[in-house]
């Protein structure tokens, strides 16, 4: 956080890119989906959002500056340990490919735009299943640049 702020004091701390972002987020779940099928937790933990973002982009950008950030990530990142678990307990080692992505909702906050509770329609290539995966949270948008806030179970 404090490299944040000396980037801010040295005028350097315009809008943030997401690191390990992706251009839509079409691309982002498959990358996460991938993610799935290998059982790799470490990855799909890197698609989520870091301490760093959520204090110096997301928290900032929706205008809660009075928020405990420490209890904030606290809980955000217990939601993703558990959602994780569930994702890999379900459709871990499972091959899947996006067929649809919809949202339940958008909203934006400056240059900052999440999309909530996407639906996601993939197809098992192996067998041919069809299945609606609702198990990723809110993607967070800058610059069109895409990133998972969580993932849930």
């Amino acid at each position: 956080m404090l490299f944040g702020l000396l980037l801010t004091a040295c005028g350097k701390g315009g809008s943030t890119r997401l690191s390990n972002s992706f251009g839509s987020p079409e691309k982002l779940l498959q990358r996460a989906l991938q993610a799935v099928a290998e059982e790799d937790i470490a990855g799909l933990h890197a698609l989520c959002i870091t301490r760093y973002e959520h204090d110096s982009v997301l928290v900032p950008a929706m205008g809660k500056d009075s928020v405990d950030l420490d209890m904030a990530w606290f809980l955000l990142q217990a939601n993703v340990d558990k959602g994780i678990d569930f994702v890999i307990e379900g459709y871990g080692g499972r091959s899947m490919e996006i067929e649809k992505v919809e949202f339940g909702g958008t909203e934006v906050y400056g240059s900052v735009t999440l999309h909530r509770t996407p639906n996601v329609t993939v197809t098992e290539p192996g067998t041919g299943e069809r299945f609606e995966m609702t198990c990723f949270g809110t993607i967070v948008e800058e610059q069109g640049h895409f990133k998972l806030v969580s993932i849930r179970d």
